[in-house]
């Protein structure tokens, strides 16, 4: 911190309640002040956040061909309870056809030897080995160790894809709703999700401005599978349609 003394001048003296001969200290700093933020103070020490951390342990190659890769994050001596949890977790990502990056924290305090970080990841892919692959063998990557799992192929086999169909749709020709066909078979619906949903497209030359749901007679409410659809109609370019387009879309096996 810098400091400086200086003179107080009138009028704006008198306005802070000095005489124009007084004499002050006026002190200001070099830099901004330090963040509190402890996200910030880890970021500064080199700890990448999640998706960063997860890609070290998932090679580019895979990356490109995986919609989503959840992480799961233990500790090496965490509670059988606890563990059971986290192993549930893992269970309900692979059947949602998702990779599962497992990682832990290696400290020297309680976990001194990489091998039994090792051996505590091989014990998961164990306990989990009737619906998991071990896609990624345990590595060493800083201060974490992961690996990933997938789904047992076997398992990935019997997943039956759910279809989006478009039953009803209004402002669009006959071209347009197989183009738009087409595009929501890029949508990833789980097995289990079933339903009716109907929107409205608010469109303005190829592009979807807004996607509005109707509530009422939409049968599907699951929120995240419902989300999901509108984000992928947001990136749906419009052949040829009017400035607003009906859609009833039926999700089945």
């Amino acid at each position: 911190m810098s400091y400086r003394r200086a003179k107080a001048a009138a009028p704006q003296a008198t306005d802070l309640g000095f005489d124009a001969t007084d004499e002050m200290d006026l002190c200001f700093t070099d830099s901004a002040p330090q963040t509190t933020d402890w996200m910030e103070q880890e970021r500064e020490r080199g700890i990448p956040d999640i998706q960063t951390r997860a890609s070290r342990f998932v090679t580019q190659s895979k990356q490109q061909k995986t919609a989503s890769t959840k992480e799961v994050r233990m500790r090496y001596n965490i509670s059988d309870n606890d563990y059971q949890v986290r192993l549930s977790h893992i269970e309900r990502f692979l059947k949602t056809n998702d990779k599962v990056v497992v990682t832990i924290a290696i400290h020297a305090q309680k976990v001194p030897n990489p091998s039994q970080g090792e051996q505590f990841l091989k014990r998961i892919a164990t306990d989990l080995q009737e619906v998991a692959d071990m896609e990624s063998a345990p590595k060493l990557a800083g201060k974490f160790m992961g690996m990933v799992l997938s789904l047992k192929q076997q398992d990935s086999a019997k997943l039956t894809r759910n279809t989006l169909q478009i039953i009803q749709v209004t402002g669009l020709d006959a071209a347009g709703e197989e183009n738009l066909q087409q595009h929501l078979q890029n949508v990833n619906v789980p097995p289990n999700i079933h339903g009716e949903i109907v929107l409205e497209l608010q469109v303005k030359g190829d592009r979807v401005l807004r996607v509005i749901l109707d509530d009422e007679v939409s049968s599907l409410k699951d929120k995240k599978i419902v989300e999901e659809i509108k984000r992928s109609l947001l990136k749906w370019r419009v052949p040829s349609a009017a400035n607003k387009i009906q859609i009833t879309i039926k999700i089945s096996s």
